[in-house]
């Protein structure tokens, strides 16, 4: 049967009324789609990085002997030139091989601005050039992104503006003078986990962003997890709000897991617990006459948590089934 005819034959269908529109479309928006199509990309993909490990073999070897120039145009050029083909192909039947090229390019773009501004600044590259610096890389994968709107240029604009985000707060607590720098950046990453969640969850929405928002989310979790463990504070320094915090967090994190149909949420979410009551158990037991009582204590109570929070998943989903 011809393509022709499939489509004639569809519009029949349409037509008669039985076949309605969203039918049609939730088969595009499938995700299914999408993974066989980076089944089928997995060449590109690989060709990309290998092309990626040439460029940057062939420019250590000569990196003494080809000058401030040569050193540019290794790196920033082969930049402008990789983005220019990931560009000219985008626009032609031949679009799939755009997105090696793209991911190459955006490899090689901190790299190239880098490394000129170190040829032509005499100076430190302070914090302020460095916040210019990634200010600029962000500036090119999101502009491209709205002119493209293709899920490589997406993520590397969450990469570039992570990178610019983390860059800013410290140039402010360096105009600030702020002390206690590792749990001032914590707070820092669990602002970012939350940004990544909720963007995770717009990115879901669109199937053709579907690999680009999983890896948002789960950096996000994971970013969470972290910094609200590390929030909790050592032994010494204890920030009882986070300790009371931090567990409620994950079993919230539990519930969404069937508000959401995501297996990840609820698997980190136990996961994070069991960081929690491990770190707790390290702080107050290791070393004293109770350490081996605490590791039992903790044991058992890594096995409660597991109980309730699938407890918590199952009431959950069926609260938002009575709903629907």
């Amino acid at each position: 049967m011809s393509k022709a005819s499939v489509i004639e034959e569809l519009k029949q269908l349409i037509k008669n009324g039985e076949i309605e529109r969203k039918e049609v479309e939730v088969l595009f928006e499938s995700p299914d789609f999408h993974k066989k199509d980076i089944r089928y990309n997995l060449f590109y993909y690989i060709g990309g990085l290998v092309l990626l490990v040439g460029i940057g073999l062939l420019i250590t070897q000569n990196w003494e002997l080809i000058g401030t120039w040569g050193r540019v145009l290794s790196t920033l050029g082969v930049f402008v030139v990789l983005y220019f083909a990931a560009s000219v192909a985008d626009k032609r039947e031949v679009g799939e091989i755009s997105f090696p090229f793209y991911i190459v390019a955006y490899v090689m773009l901190p790299i190239g601005i880098g490394v000129t501004m170190s040829e032509f600044y005499s100076g430190v590259i302070g914090i302020e050039l460095t916040l210019l610096f990634s200010i600029m890389c962000f500036a090119i994968a999101y502009l491209t992104y709205l002119l493209r709107r293709d899920p490589v240029h997406m993520f590397f604009s969450f990469v570039f503006g992570t990178y610019a985000y983390f860059v800013l707060i410290d140039y402010i607590y360096y105009l600030t003078s702020a002390d206690d720098y590792y749990r001032r950046t914590a707070y820092v990453f669990f602002v970012v986990s939350l940004i990544y969640l909720f963007y995770a969850r717009l990115l879901l929405r669109n199937a053709a962003m579907w690999l680009v928002g999983n890896l948002v989310e789960y950096a996000g979790l994971i970013t969470l997890i972290v910094s609200a463990v590390v929030l909790t504070g050592s032994r010494e320094a204890a920030s009882f709000i986070w300790l009371s915090l931090t567990p409620l967090i994950f079993l919230f994190l539990a519930y969404l897991s069937s508000y959401f149909s995501s297996k990840k949420y609820l698997w980190l979410s136990f996961l994070g617990i069991a960081a929690y009551l491990i770190k707790i158990t390290f702080d107050y037991f290791e070393g004293s006459q109770y350490w081996p009582l605490g590791v039992i204590l903790c044991g058992a109570m890594i096995i409660f948590a597991g109980f309730v929070v699938f407890r918590l998943r199952d009431t959950a989903a069926k609260k938002i089934a009575e709903a629907k």
